[in-house]
C-alpha cells in the first residue's frame, strides 16, 4: 500500500510580517521574501537589539508613460520596531478618531465653553456675597409690638457702612469716632427688595460653591486620565 509523500509544513514569516506588502509581490511565498531568513533568526534577539530588513515600496518615474519602478530599501529596526511595523499593518490600528478620544474631548471642550457661558449670563449685575455670609432674622419690640426684620451678617466687619462716623459714649463723654467696615447690612422686611436680593446672591452664591466642587472633580478625573496615559 502507498502513502502520499508527507506535506511540508508551509513557511511564515519569523516575525509574522505580510511578506507580499513587504515585497510588493501579491502571492508570494514567505520562503522566497528577502527577508525569510533574517526574520527567522530575529528570535535570538532581544526586544530592542537592531536588525535589518528590506522593504520594496513603489515610485512614479518621471516619464511620459508614467512608470512605476520597484526600489528596494534597507532599514535598520529593532524587534520591538518590527513588531509595531507588522500590528500596524497586518492588526488593524485604531486612530484617536475610531476609539473615540477625539469625539470626547470635542464634547468636553464644548460642554466647558457651555458651561463658562451659563455661568456668566447667570452672575452677569448679579450680587454674590462672600463666604460665610447669610441672612438672618431678627425682631424688634416697638410700642407694645414685635416687628420682624432682616439683616446681612457676616462673621467679622468686612461691609461699607451708611455713616463713615459714629457717636459712641467713652468716660461719660459724647464722641465721635470713624467707621471703617461693619458686621452688619440692614435689609428690613421680608418683601423689601434688599432682602429679596441678597437672599437670591446667596443662593446664587451656593450654586457656585457647588459648582465648583463638579468642576474640581472633573478636574481630578481629567488628572487621572492624564497621569494614566503618561504612565
Amino acid at each position: 500500500m502507498s502513502y502520499p509523500p508527507p506535506t511540508m509544513p508551509k513557511k511564515k514569516c519569523g516575525l509574522g510580517f505580510d511578506c507580499a506588502s513587504m515585497m510588493i509581490q501579491p502571492g508570494i511565498d514567505p520562503a522566497d521574501c528577502l527577508n525569510y531568513e533574517t526574520c527567522g533568526s530575529a528570535y535570538e534577539l532581544t526586544p530592542d537589539e537592531q536588525l535589518e530588513l528590506i522593504q520594496i515600496r513603489q515610485r512614479q518615474r518621471e516619464e511620459a508613460q508614467r512608470e512605476q519602478e520597484r526600489i528596494q530599501e534597507r532599514i535598520l529596526v529593532s524587534r520591538k520596531q518590527a513588531a509595531r511595523m507588522m500590528l500596524m499593518s497586518r492588526g488593524c490600528p485604531q486612530s484617536l478618531d475610531s476609539i473615540g478620544i477625539t469625539d470626547a474631548i470635542v464634547d468636553l471642550t464644548g460642554q466647558l465653553s457651555q458651561l463658562s457661558q451659563k455661568i456668566l449670563e447667570a452672575t452677569q449685575d448679579q450680587y454674590i456675597p462672600p463666604k460665610e455670609v447669610e441672612v438672618h432674622k431678627y425682631n424688634v419690640k416697638r410700642k407694645g409690638r414685635v416687628f420682624e426684620y432682616n439683616k446681612l451678617m457676616a462673621n467679622e466687619a468686612i461691609f461699607k457702612p451708611i455713616e463713615k462716623t459714629r457717636e459712641v459714649t467713652r468716660n461719660g463723654k459724647k464722641i465721635m469716632i470713624n467707621v471703617e467696615v461693619v458686621r452688619m447690612i440692614h435689609l428690613s422686611k421680608d418683601e423689601d427688595a434688599r432682602n429679596i436680593v441678597a437672599r437670591e446672591g446667596i443662593e446664587l452664591r451656593n450654586k457656585l460653591s457647588k459648582v465648583e466642587t463638579l468642576l474640581k472633580n472633573a478636574q481630578q478625573l481629567i488628572d487621572e486620565a492624564s497621569s494614566l496615559i503618561e504612565s
